[in-house]
């Protein structure tokens, strides 16, 4: 976390959503739910809204849901462009967590063999 602790934390906030976010949808490919280069529409999102929209994909296909509660509601693409001082550590340490949880996800696909 450098530059979280270098006080830089407009990147790591929005990597961590990115990086969230291509995670689930890398599980949603797997599950054959995303194809091609053109999605359906309620996955041509980011992750602010593709939380809840993967929980209510994945229901009924053995995996386990991601916490209920989306750490991301606050998260949006546009903030990229914000100052450093718009961000807050914890709201930075909460789409970490965030994001590690849908890593964990993607790596129990992989272990799987759902995800490749």
């Amino acid at each position: 976390m450098f530059l979280k602790d270098a006080g830089r934390l407009g990147t790591p906030d929005h990597l961590f959503g990115l990086a969230g976010e291509c995670a689930l949808k890398a599980v949603l490919c797997g599950h054959g739910l995303i194809q091609g280069l053109n999605p359906r529409k309620r996955f041509r999102v980011h992750i602010d809204k593709l939380w809840n929209e993967f929980n209510s994909q994945i229901q009924g296909r053995g995996m386990a849901p991601l916490n209920a509660s989306c750490p991301f509601v606050d998260w949006k693409i546009e903030h990229r462009y914000k100052e450093d001082s718009f961000f807050t550590a914890a709201r930075v340490d909460r789409h970490r967590e965030g994001a590690s949880q849908a890593m964990q996800i993607l790596q129990s696909a992989q272990q799987g063999g759902l995800v490749t």
